[in-house]
């Protein structure tokens, strides 16, 4: 049986805003199932769960809301080519922010390592210059 959630039910259990909600709404990445007689908006709250878990996983491992529109398209339009392409469009976008991730790390590394040779050859002097001063 389907159960019919507000906007601020399904937000408070996704972890997210309800204005967060209402732009994936806006572009096109969930859809309400009706508007109740008040004008709220009702979701299935299973299925929009899963949407929105499957949108911030793929938004933290850098996809972008543009790549997403794109790839719900495909998906909704029955489109197996397209929906392919765009499978690959996000997997690209994931493979660039590894790439990225990997560049950052090599640099944040030859800090450090700089860092530290800087930290010891102050040091060393230093120690050279308390040891010149006593003799």
């Amino acid at each position: 049986m389907m159960r019919a959630y507000t906007i601020s039910c399904l937000a408070r259990d996704a972890g997210v805003t309800v204005h967060i909600i209402r732009d994936y709404e806006l572009r096109g990445l969930l859809h309400p199932l009706e508007r109740n007689q008040s004008g709220f908006r009702i979701y299935d709250r299973d299925a929009t769960l899963a949407r929105l878990r499957f949108i911030i996983g793929a938004k933290a491992a850098g996809i972008q809301l543009k790549e997403l529109v794109k790839l719900f398209q495909a998906l909704e339009s029955g489109d197996q080519q397209k929906l392919m392409l765009n499978i690959e469009a996000c997997k690209q976008s994931i493979r660039q922010r590894q790439e990225r991730i990997s560049h950052c790390q090599s640099g944040l590394a030859k800090l450090e390592e700089a860092g530290l040779s800087l930290f010891e050859n102050m040091k060393n002097r230093d120690m050279e210059e308390n040891h010149e001063g006593i003799s």
